[in-house]
């Protein structure tokens, strides 16, 4: 079972705006880190309301190589929702939460911080698991989010 913790305040902020850009940090070629990407197929699929614009899934996901340029394509206008994996030693956990997020901070990348409100995937202790976390495992953890967040941005 996948745990969830929701901040009311994130929950509320992505109640309200006429538009959000929800971006799917990840790669698809590391199964533990596709999670972002996993996310952002599922959010596509859900039919979300036009004001939603969901950017990286597993046809295109955005990662550290491709990350500064797709940051163009956000509205200036939108609230930024950012989703992304990351280690944890209390995992497989969603956290909703207000604030940016840190990209590539499990691999001294040094990415922009980014968002209004982060969704944080933990699905691992360390790197190395990332590697030997099963498709299985991974689709729930994304079903999880994708589901919370389609329901708290439909409401």
């Amino acid at each position: 079972m996948v745990q969830r913790l929701i901040c009311e305040r994130a929950a509320e902020l992505m109640r309200s705006p006429a538009r959000i850009d929800v971006i799917c940090i990840g790669t698809p070629r590391v199964v533990g880190d596709s999670v972002g990407p996993r996310v952002g197929s599922l959010l596509k699929a859900a039919g979300l309301p036009d004001r939603i614009k969901i950017i990286g899934c597993m046809d295109e996901p955005v990662h550290r190589g491709n990350l500064v340029s797709m940051l163009m394509s956000l509205r200036n206008d939108a609230l930024l929702v950012c989703v992304d994996a990351a280690l944890n030693n209390n995992f497989p956990a969603i956290n909703i939460r207000t604030g940016p997020l840190q990209p590539g901070v499990a691999v001294s990348d040094e990415l922009p911080k980014l968002g209004d409100v982060s969704v944080i995937c933990r699905v691992a202790e360390t790197i190395g698991d990332l590697q030997l976390c099963s498709e299985d495992y991974v689709n729930d953890i994304a079903e999880e989010a994708a589901t919370t967040l389609t329901t708290i941005l439909s409401a």
